[in-house]
């Protein structure tokens, strides 16, 4: 450094010392200034200056970073109007895929006849909704096709694919009903969703039964009849009792039999039967119609039982818990003499 530079370089440092100095003096000043001010308001007042300095903090803030902020508020906005495209078209697709799949259900449950037969009942004149096909095989290939249609999210895919077996194993196409069965086993959602799966797994055993498989028919029955859920856990022992009867073993047939029904349970009176119990029962009824007699005996419900031993007292002239345990069971017999079972063949199933 020269010695014409080097005074120059001390008043410079010097300067940046005394401005610095008096910055510091500034700020304590300030401070000692705000300070005061506070301690001679009232609590109100003071409530308002720290608010006043917020917002004029936050307002100097913003004037010095307004063109970041800007570019900020710009890119929020951007993105919620592409999340609601986003979403909207995510909706719109969900809606039409369930309507394809639902299409495909429709054509299933079609009509079949004459366009004769296709007018309002005569009964009621109400006009059946449902779509006309000429023949079964017109709906079947119909249901088919919108089922194939199908897309969307995986799960309406998986429904749809549900859908196709069912339609493919009515078809007696019973391979392909096998391997669309065994996709939705395989799905995502019949890992979280027992119903599916356990379709699923009826309608692969039904398939393997029709192509001769009897073993892998039988232990998917068996899969089926350890199930959780008490319908399709009658299910399964239902079929296994079918098996068993058309192989020819009647005593383990009936005993298949009598655990379905016992599974099913009994519906209250205002409801339907079920359709296991039904379909067990009549089965039943074809190997021993006296083992029949006797399931439709113990399946009375308590209501029933309530009103033959109500019907005995009046007869008595005596209260219900009068009526004797043989008058009861002599009451029993009477009521399954009046509704004998009919014997009537193995009704087929498939879901």
């Amino acid at each position: 450094m020269s010695e014409e530079q080097a005074p120059k370089a001390i008043r410079d440092r010097n300067q940046t010392v005394r401005d610095e100095a008096a910055q510091k003096r500034k700020t304590r000043r300030d401070a000692e200034r705000r300070a005061a001010v506070t301690r001679n308001l009232a609590p109100g007042e003071m409530v308002d200056d720290a608010l006043a300095r917020s917002t004029q903090a936050a307002t100097t803030w913003l004037k010095r970073h307004f063109n970041k902020m800007q570019w900020v508020i710009v890119a929020v906005a951007v993105g919620g109007i592409g999340s609601q495209i986003y979403r909207s078209r995510v909706h719109k697709s969900e809606a039409k895929a369930t309507d394809a799949l639902m299409a495909g259900v429709f054509a299933e449950i079609g009509r079949v006849g004459t366009e004769d037969e296709s007018g309002p009942d005569p009964s009621t004149g109400i006009e059946d909704p449902r779509q006309h096909f000429a023949d079964d095989a017109a709906r079947l290939k119909a249901a088919e096709e919108r089922f194939r249609a199908a897309g969307g999210s995986p799960s309406v895919k998986t429904l749809a694919e549900l859908g196709l077996a069912g339609v493919l194993f009515d078809a007696g196409k019973h391979k392909d009903a096998l391997a669309a069965y065994q996709a939705v086993q395989g799905s995502a959602l019949a890992k979280t969703d027992a119903d599916v799966r356990l379709r699923s797994l009826e309608g692969a055993a039904l398939a393997q039964e029709a192509l001769g498989n009897k073993e892998a028919a039988q232990k998917g029955f068996r899969e089926l009849g350890n199930s959780d859920i008490a319908y399709f856990a009658a299910l399964g022992l239902y079929h296994q009792g079918r098996l068993a009867f058309a192989a020819g073993e009647r005593e383990p047939a009936k005993d298949f039999l009598k655990k379905a029904i016992d599974k099913a349970g009994t519906p209250p009176p205002e409801s339907a039967p079920s359709y296991i119990a039904h379909a067990a029962k009549e089965l039943l009824a074809t190997i021993d119609p006296n083992a029949a007699a006797a399931s439709a005996k113990t399946t009375l419900s308590a209501e029933q039982l309530q009103v033959l031993m109500q019907q005995a007292a009046q007869k008595k002239g005596a209260s219900p818990s009068d009526i004797s345990k043989e008058k009861l069971d002599e009451m029993l017999r009477q009521v399954t003499k009046q509704t004998p079972p009919a014997p009537v063949s193995a009704p087929s199933s498939a879901p």
